[in-house]
């Protein structure tokens, strides 16, 4: 009996080493194939950068070290660094800014709620018509995660309204800064993209096109900012972002004052649904314009948000 049981338990034992050896096989394999993918992956990606980009085979080289370099200090695979890489490419980055784009978008997409490449298809996209390149991508990000902390909304929100803002503001003289500083706003105020992004860049050729006529055009905005029609040209010509906040802030006095804004809406012919509501929710909430319009521009200028959000994730 002894021997019988022993014989069992070295049998019942062979049985789980093997179970065991077949389990490290499977992992092994498992392991093996996602390194294959993995691989195939970041070549794939180079491809795609060097039809993207028409770089160099020499320039590729360089890429590939800096994007191998930034795969060991980041959270994402080679794969997903060449497909942002790619994706850049695509809306025109340099080929020469290719490894810092990367970089900063994968920051974006391991410190804010936006993925690195949500993040790089739109920041490509608003700095293409803001005209200034990638030179301030770092700004812009530090930007978008600053006023994200700070405002009772979120970065993909702050992204989202301000690609239906940048083509009229930016074209107009509207800093970055200030494009997403008002798309803050309008979104810490629970006005979406889709209902205030398109009334809002109306309302800023509406302004443009009173400025430009002059005289009576000019009446309803003398009206509710209570400056004269010489001082708000200017203002506007100078600023068209502060000529807008001084408007939101006139309706806010209106409405301090007792007076219906409503009403002072109506009188200015604003009847469109999308429009007055956007700016009655502004006017409720003229100092949180305010607020981000500062609070942008800070860091804008400073340009650290972004790097001091990732490192503490």
């Amino acid at each position: 009996n002894g021997i019988a049981t022993g014989v069992k338990s070295f049998g019942q034992g062979m049985v789980e080493v093997g179970d065991s050896l077949t389990q490290i096989g499977v992992l092994a394999t498992a392991g093996g194939a996602l390194f294959v993918k993995q691989a195939m992956d970041f070549e794939d990606g180079l491809v795609s950068v060097q039809k993207t980009t028409n770089a160099t085979s020499g320039e590729m080289k360089i890429l590939e070290k800096d994007i191998r370099q930034l795969a060991t200090t980041m959270p994402i695979a080679h794969g997903e660094l060449t497909n942002l890489a790619s994706i850049a490419g695509q809306l025109g980055v340099k080929q020469q800014d290719l490894a810092h784009f990367t970089e900063t978008m994968a920051m974006m997409g391991t410190a804010t709620n936006l993925s690195a490449s949500e993040a790089s298809e739109a920041i490509a996209r608003f700095t293409n018509v803001t005209g200034t390149g990638i030179e301030n991508i770092d700004r812009i990000g530090s930007a978008i995660v600053d006023l994200g902390n700070h405002f009772a909304t979120s970065e993909r929100e702050i992204v989202d309204m301000s690609m239906n803002l940048v083509g009229t503001m930016s074209s107009l003289g509207a800093t970055e800064a200030e494009i997403l500083a008002v798309a803050t706003a309008m979104s810490s105020l629970g006005i979406t993209a889709e209902r205030g992004g398109s009334s809002i860049s109306k309302f800023f050729v509406d302004m443009a096109s009173s400025v430009n006529e002059g005289g009576d055009a000019l009446i309803g905005f003398t009206e509710i900012t209570g400056m004269t029609a010489e001082a708000f040209t200017d203002l506007f010509n100078t600023d068209p972002t502060q000529a807008f906040k001084a408007f939101i802030d006139g309706l806010a006095e209106i409405e301090r004052q007792g007076g219906s804004v409503v009403q002072a809406l109506d009188d200015f012919g604003i009847k469109e649904v999308r429009l007055r509501d956007t700016l009655l929710r502004l006017a409720q909430g003229h100092e949180v314009l305010g607020s981000a319009l500062d609070q942008s521009n800070i860091a804008f200028q400073d340009g650290t948000a972004l790097m001091t959000e990732y490192e503490l994730m």
